[in-house]
């Protein structure tokens, strides 16, 4: 059954298990005074479309890491800290299990990291952004849209 917008009314069961993990994980650690970027990371290379004020369209990139709360990528863009980010994030049918499921996201970036210099520079001269989940929907897929 679609829901508001269109798209499943209810996320696939692998997301709903890495968010309810992931929020009894934040919550013990609050519990325990620990530092929250802690929080389990997954390390997955996802297809992202990124959108920021500054950047006009959407620049498709792959992330690094995500967890329940933000997500972690490089690309050639400038994003300054505390800038809203438009994210729409492809989790494909290896993660899903079912049908490839677009989640759009948006959130606000915490972290910039500028490219090094040399021959040891990781990501290629990209930019690191760092950003945390603010609210999130999932998407109706293309094929099943009418």
């Amino acid at each position: 059954m679609p829901g508001k917008d269109g798209g499943p009314s209810h996320p696939p069961q692998f997301l709903l298990r890495v968010l309810s993990v992931g929020a009894r994980v934040a919550a013990m650690k609050d519990q325990l005074g620990a530092d929250r970027r802690t929080a389990q990371r997954f390390s997955m290379q996802l297809p992202v479309e990124v959108k920021s004020p500054s950047a006009g369209g959407a620049v498709a990139t792959k992330t690094d890491d995500v967890s329940f709360r933000g997500v972690y990528f490089h690309i050639n863009q400038h994003f300054e800290v505390n800038s809203t980010i438009d994210l729409v994030l492809t989790l494909p049918r290896e993660v899903t299990l079912s049908d490839d499921v677009r989640v759009h996201c948006v959130g606000r970036v915490v972290r910039v990291e500028r490219p090094k210099a040399g021959p040891e520079a990781s990501g290629g001269g990209l930019v690191g952004v760092a950003a945390v989940i603010e609210r999130y929907d999932f998407l109706q897929s293309p094929s099943k849209a009418t």
